[in-house]
């Protein structure tokens, strides 16, 4: 099963083009704007995701981060993984969750899918394992399969459907070589493209820190 690259498109900045920084600046000089607009930025996966925590219905940053993926080669080799025409239960699982069969998604996934790489960082939003909060160094176990993103910013937006529980799982592959998975590249009129990624054969989350910020709590795992 062939082995996906690691994308790491941090660090990333807001786009900021010159147009709008000299109507800023006009703005600015006729007293429309008490001072210049703050340019987002994220040193890191996990500085994305505190951010998405805070305000989850900020697009900026989100936006600069699609931009960069699609300027990254490698993200093209997960593109090209997509074989939606072969994956029924996946198809199943996608738009009707409920009427999917977990056991024959992680079938599909091990015959049609590849491997996410050692080291990769993505994302998932929705409650913690029970609806309770983990310890951190606690081992947890995990449901066979899991959809996750390369965007924290759709990742939060799914986190806040849980408004008691509201989790951002900032995830790191720790398996030595890999986590089976299958990568979505659908542009759906109705759910559009999240950069899902759905993981297979799982077994053990290790949470390894927990930061509760102003909106949701932000658990950052690692997955073996």
């Amino acid at each position: 099963m062939k082995i996906l690259p690691i994308i790491n498109p941090y660090p990333i900045q807001q786009i900021y083009t010159d147009d709008q920084k000299v109507k800023d600046e006009y703005a600015l000089k006729c007293g429309f704007r008490k001072k210049m607009p703050e340019i987002k930025k994220a040193i890191s996966s996990l500085d994305f995701a505190f951010q998405m925590a805070d305000a989850h219905g900020s697009f900026a940053l989100s936006s600069a981060l699609r931009m960069k993926l699609a300027d990254t080669p490698d993200f093209l080799d997960y593109k090209l993984e997509m074989k939606s025409q072969d994956s029924h239960d996946i198809y199943t699982y996608r738009h009707t969750p409920k009427e999917s069969n977990e056991n024959s998604i992680c079938v599909e996934i091990i015959n049609l899918g590849t491997k996410i790489p050692f080291g990769q960082v993505v994302f998932h939003g929705g409650s913690f394992i029970g609806d309770a909060y983990p310890v951190v160094g606690g081992k947890y176990s995990l449901r066979k399969i899991l959809s996750t993103t390369l965007d924290p910013q759709v990742a939060s937006v799914h986190a806040s459907y849980h408004p008691e529980n509201q989790c951002l799982w900032v995830i790191t592959i720790a398996r030595t070589h890999g986590i089976p998975c299958y990568v979505l590249n659908i542009e759906d009129p109705e759910l559009g493209d999240e950069y899902e990624i759905i993981l297979a054969d799982l077994t053990t989350a290790t949470c390894t820190s927990l930061t509760k910020r102003k909106e949701q709590t932000v658990i950052e795992l690692q997955f073996t």
